[in-house]
C-alpha cells in the first residue's frame, strides 16, 4: 500500500504543483520531506518482514510482530497521518480519516 498508493499520490501531488507561489513551494517541500521520511520508514518496515518471514517457530514469528513490524507499522502511519494533511484529496488514493468519520 506504502509503496503503490502513498507514493504515487505523492509523486503526483508534486508533479502537479506549478510552485509560482511561496505556499505551493513550501508545501512541496514539507511533503517531499515527508515522502524521503516515509521511504526510510517503509524500507526499515520491509526489513522487520523480511525478518519475520525467516522465523520458523510460530512464538518466534508473535515475538518479531509484536516487537519489531507493529512498532514500525506504527511510525509509517505517523509520516502517512502527515501527508494526508497536506497531499490534495484528488491524489489520495484511500479515504481519508474525516471521510472514514464523517461519510462512509
Amino acid at each position: 500500500m506504502i509503496r503503490k498508493g502513498i507514493f504515487g499520490a505523492v509523486s503526483d501531488y508534486l508533479s502537479a504543483m506549478p510552485g509560482r507561489y511561496h505556499f505551493e513551494k513550501h508545501l512541496a517541500e514539507k511533503a517531499g520531506a515527508l515522502g524521503n521520511e516515509l521511504l526510510h520508514a517503509a524500507e526499515v518496515l520491509e526489513e522487520a518482514v523480511r525478518l519475520f518471514e525467516e522465523k520458523t517457530d510460530a512464538k518466534e514469528k508473535l515475538s518479531v510482530c509484536s516487537e519489531v513490524i507493529v512498532p514500525k507499522m506504527a511510525a509509517c502511519r505517523k509520516v502517512i497521518d502527515q501527508l494526508e494533511k497536506i497531499v490534495d484529496d484528488r491524489f489520495w488514493p484511500y479515504p481519508t480519516y474525516t471521510e472514514l468519520m464523517f461519510t462512509i
